[in-house]
């Protein structure tokens, strides 16, 4: 059953910014500095959950397309003019070609067919920009820890698996072997950055 967290984008956003301790947009503006709304025209965001860097492609003439395994999240984007797509991700054999590719605090989801999902993404796009919690605050006492580990389902089965930034740029490295280009943007925040290019 998928947490109550996902039932509904207002107690997301909440408990989110509990979470965030009150800097949950902060992620999202991190990636944001990193679009060129010049050169990047179609941008695929994955399991977006919120709309705010949707809400920035429309205002700078980007085209966003979302994809989420949440119903909800995706007939609120719809109802607030966006394009959004309700998908099974880990099903899904190919994406839309774009220029750039986003997820966010979601890429543990696919941890067991990592290489596979990887490269269906750079099969449509020419960078892949990653924004990846690297601090398991599952494992906290307290409020925040009791809050993370009951939003773990976010529609697949609860999941406890998370990285940690040396493991994550270790499998990333790997994986992006001689085919891609790994780029870490910023390892200094909660959220580490990450982005994956074309050699």
């Amino acid at each position: 059953m998928t947490s109550l967290i996902y039932n509904n984008l207002f107690i997301y956003r909440l408990l989110m910014n509990v979470l965030y301790l009150g800097k949950y947009t902060e992620r999202f503006d991190d990636i944001i500095k990193l679009i060129d709304p010049k050169k990047e025209k179609f941008i695929t965001e994955l399991c977006y959950g919120d709309v705010h860097i949707a809400e920035w492609c429309k205002a700078n003439s980007v085209n966003w397309t979302g994809i989420d395994i949440n119903q909800k999240f995706v007939n609120f984007a719809i109802k607030k003019g966006f394009n959004a797509i309700c998908l099974d991700l880990k099903k899904e054999s190919a994406f839309p070609a774009v220029d750039t590719v986003i997820i966010a605090g979601s890429l543990y989801h696919f941890h067991g067919m990592l290489d596979e999902f990887l490269l269906k993404i750079m099969n449509s796009c020419s960078r892949l920009i990653i924004s990846e919690p690297i601090h398991n605050l599952s494992n906290s006492g307290g409020l925040i820890g009791r809050i993370a580990s009951h939003s773990a389902n976010a529609g697949n089965g609860a999941e406890e698996f998370r990285y940690d930034k040396k493991e994550l740029i270790k499998t990333l490295a790997e994986l992006c072997g001689n085919r891609w280009i790994l780029h870490i943007v910023n390892d200094q925040k909660r959220d580490i950055i990450l982005e994956v290019t074309w050699k």
